[in-house]
This record gives C-alpha cells, sequence and structure tokens, in this order.
C-alpha cells in the first residue's frame, strides 16, 4: 500500500503536532491558570463594586456589574474547559497515536511485526 502525496503531507503534519504538543500542553495549563485568575479577581473586584455601588443607591452603576460579571464567570468556565481538555489529551490523542504507529509499522516492512497479523496468528493456534 503506497500513501498519497495528500495523505503523506497528513501524517507529516501529525508527527509534526505530536512534537510541539509536548511544551503546548504546558502553555495551555498556564493560559488556563492566567484566564482562571483574572477571572476570579474580577469578579471579587465586581463584588466589592456592587456593594459600594448599591449603598449609593447608583443604580447605572449596578447595571454595569450585572452586565459584566457573567463575562468573569464565562473566563472561569472557559479555564476549567482548557484545563479539562488539557489534561484530557495530556499523551496525545490515542487514535492519531494509533494511527502513526501504524504507519511506522507499515514502512518498516516487516509483514510479521504486525500487531494485526500477530493478533490474529495467537488467536489461530489457541
Amino acid at each position: 500500500m503506497k500513501l498519497s502525496a495528500h495523505e503523506q503531507k497528513y501524517i507529516a503534519r501529525l508527527l509534526r503536532n505530536r512534537r510541539n504538543h509536548v511544551w503546548l500542553r504546558w502553555v495551555k495549563l498556564l493560559l488556563a491558570g492566567l484566564l482562571f485568575t483574572v477571572g476570579l479577581w474580577s469578579l471579587t473586584l465586581i463584588g466589592d463594586a456592587t456593594e459600594a455601588f448599591f449603598l449609593e443607591g447608583n443604580q447605572h452603576a449596578c447595571l454595569v456589574v450585572a452586565l459584566i460579571s457573567p463575562v468573569c464567570m464565562l473566563l472561569i468556565a472557559l479555564s476549567a474547559v482548557m484545563a479539562a481538555y488539557t489534561l484530557h489529551t495530556w499523551n496525545g490523542e490515542i487514535g492519531k497515536e494509533l494511527l502513526l504507529r501504524l504507519v511506522q509499522l507499515h514502512e518498516d516492512g516487516s509483514p510479521s511485526s504486525s500487531p494485526f497479523r500477530q493478533g490474529m496468528a495467537d488467536a489461530y493456534e489457541a
């Protein structure tokens, strides 16, 4: 089986992404922490400002604060999703890793080293 030029480019891109994934996952975790910190800090500032504006009777400022607080909660939720996805794919995506491993085994050219063939041979022997 020969890979087309488009498929070879896709495999090359997967290999490049796997190399970049090592340091990119730390960047994503740091960004998630930064987003969480900014969102939480903004919520505490908004809470203090709301109390002060409410005591003064400034309804327009309370309205502005009420419109900004969902944005802060969205930042916190986005950081949680980003951190969860980063931790979920910490070792790479399993489907792409398996695809790269199968392509590498196929390029080695030894048909006996194929895990599928070994599994089938073990099944027939049993």
